[in-house]
């Protein structure tokens, strides 16, 4: 039997929406499985092959103090806690200079020729400073332990208090200084935005602050034009991150614009929360810089900060972090 031009018109439509239909689905699985950006983090399962082949080319450098250390760590594993990587003196928990970092990485066996693995117990933050200090140096290649210590365990890792064998190396800085951010650097961006008329057609701005505290905390009292992306936001119950398309809609609900063109400022009080956001952010592939100083340098210096009655209703629903940093 002949089609009839109606049948034909019919079936023609049915198949577009099919077409369509599968499209959509396409796009929305590829989503769901989008993958990080390359070389931020190591799975459990994977740093367990390495080191069950016996690779001597990777440093794993544990950012746990030195008594849960002791404890147990990972076979290999070197000790560098984060107090060996700062200083103390106008601000809590600065950025130590990088002569004086080159030092601690040396003793730890640490060279830019040799991959690096970082862990700490599964708060994340640890091991994120230690992993953002180390490409602040500009080490080439270091990742972070997803799920840190109990993602190890998780997955039947062994651990041990045998000390490593680590022979010392000469670490030999290469500053990377667009990931560092400075006070004034910063003050003035925000003050030179501030000026700039909102109904020019003008270049949107270079610098976006990026709040990784709570919303609590970021509403009694934040950085002028700081968007607000709570750090534990970006992990999972079990200290792992989130998928990266969850990262982006967390990203999405802060307003942090997913432009490689645009530099992300992320900090929170001393820079723990901060160095997680900027592994989170780093994992869309943005463009990320870390301001050090954090809110305990803007407010010993008086820059302005900006208030809110209530938490803003898009921040996330974190209002406690799990970890004790600052």
């Amino acid at each position: 039997m002949e089609l009839t031009r109606r049948a034909l018109l019919r079936r023609g439509i049915e198949a577009g929406l099919a077409l369509g239909l599968l499209g959509v689905l396409g796009h929305g699985l590829y989503a769901l499985n989008r993958p990080y950006a390359r070389g931020l983090l190591a799975s459990a399962a994977e740093l367990r092959g390495l080191l069950a082949d016996g690779d001597a080319g990777i440093r794993v450098l544990d950012a746990r103090p030195l008594l849960q250390y002791r404890r147990g760590h990972l076979p290999g594993a070197a000790n560098v806690w984060d107090g060996d990587l700062n200083v103390w003196t106008d601000v809590p928990r600065r950025l130590a200079p990088a002569p004086q970092l080159a030092e601690v990485l040396g003793r730890a066996g640490v060279s830019r020729e040799r991959p690096v693995v970082v862990y700490d117990g599964g708060e994340g933050v640890w091991a994120a400073r230690l992993l953002w200090a180390l490409r602040y140096l500009g080490h080439p290649d270091v990742r972070l332990l997803d799920g840190g210590l109990a993602a190890w365990r998780a997955a039947g890792g062994a651990l041990t208090t045998e000390p490593p064998r680590v022979e010392p190396t000469t670490f030999e800085p290469r500053v990377r200084p667009e990931l560092l951010v400075e006070f004034d650097e910063l003050r003035a961006a925000l003050e030179a935005e501030a000026d700039v008329d909102v109904d020019a057609d003008d270049k949107p701005a270079p610098l976006v602050p990026v709040d990784a505290r709570t919303p609590r905390e970021y509403a009694e009292g934040h950085l002028p034009g700081a968007l607000p992306l709570p750090a534990d936001a970006l992990l999972r119950r079990d200290g792992r991150f989130r998928p990266a398309w969850l990262l982006k809609v967390e990203a999405e609900r802060a307003g942090v614009p997913l432009d490689p063109a645009r530099k992300a400022v992320v900090y929170s009080n001393t820079g723990l929360r901060a160095a997680l956001a900027y592994v989170g952010l780093s994992l869309l592939g943005l463009d990320v810089a870390l301001y050090d100083g954090g809110l305990a340098e803007w407010k010993a210096r008086g820059a302005p900060l900006v208030r809110v009655r209530a938490a803003p209703a898009g921040a996330g629903v974190v209002e406690e972090h799990r970890s004790t940093c600052w």
